[in-house]
């Protein structure tokens, strides 16, 4: 399934099945911006860099404990070597263990960049845009891409994209 649809003031957002095959995944947005074509190619748009927002969102990780929960991620040294942190499961958070806590932290005081996070967004804070927690990969494959269940309604996915607009701002 593919579907390409404007996030007003200035997203195409296009939205393809997942897949575990890098190379179907690229068949299939191929396939989408082909059907785009008539009316304008990727090249008319510039890729989201959402790499402030996912640092952003580890940077401020506690204060914001009450909007998302922060999952796996993989952070980059200054010699662009990786560091991943997994929480042993979906329920936990990548600060429950102390010591996870204390490398993410110096990772971030180092001014390290995130290019892989799963949060977890909180429906308490959402308004009604959430019903129940959404998890969502920001930087899966691809540093502008954003994973979220095929079922999260119209709203939720507004509410995620909203909230990424935010974080990914330079100012904090």
């Amino acid at each position: 399934m593919c579907l390409a649809r404007w996030n007003s003031p200035d997203l195409l957002e296009l939205r393809v099945s997942r897949c575990d095959s890098k190379a179907i995944l690229l068949l299939r947005l191929n396939h989408l911006w082909t059907k785009l074509n008539p009316a304008f190619t990727s090249d008319d748009f510039v890729e989201w860099d959402l790499k402030t927002a996912r640092r952003r969102m580890v940077e401020e990780r506690k204060q914001n404990a009450d909007i998302y929960m922060t999952g796996s991620l993989q952070l980059i040294d200054s010699a662009s070597g990786k560091a991943s942190f997994h929480p042993y499961t979906a329920d936990e958070t990548a600060d429950d263990a102390a010591e996870r806590r204390a490398a993410i932290d110096a990772y971030i005081k180092a001014d390290c960049d995130c290019d892989h996070l799963v949060a977890t967004w909180l429906p308490a804070s959402s308004g009604k845009a959430l019903e129940q927690e959404l998890r969502v990969v920001i930087g899966g494959r691809y540093p502008h891409e954003v994973v979220i269940p095929a079922q999260t309604s119209s709203q939720g996915v507004d509410y995620v994209t909203n909230k990424l607009r935010y974080y990914g701002r330079q100012e904090s």
